[in-house]
């Protein structure tokens, strides 16, 4: 509840990355153990896309508009 808002602004956003795909990346092996790929049978390829989506900030940052950036000044 505390991660997905954080990156969503760009506050801490590299460490509040790293959990959250964490968890996508292992929803995403779970729902291809059982599931399969398609999202219309609760697959894998939904929370995949979302840890994809989350790996790009774990990566490269909030960028210029990200609080960390307009309060701190740089990118956390």
């Amino acid at each position: 509840f505390v991660a997905a808002p954080c990156v969503a602004l760009g506050l801490f956003t590299r460490p509040m990355a790293l959990p959250l795909f964490l968890r996508m990346a292992l929803s995403a092996y779970d729902h291809a153990k059982y599931d399969g790929y398609f999202w219309n049978k609760m697959g894998v390829e939904y929370p995949a896309m979302w840890a994809v989506g989350v790996l790009y900030f774990l990566v490269n940052g909030g960028g210029t508009i990200s609080l960390d950036h307009l309060l701190l000044g740089y990118e956390f």
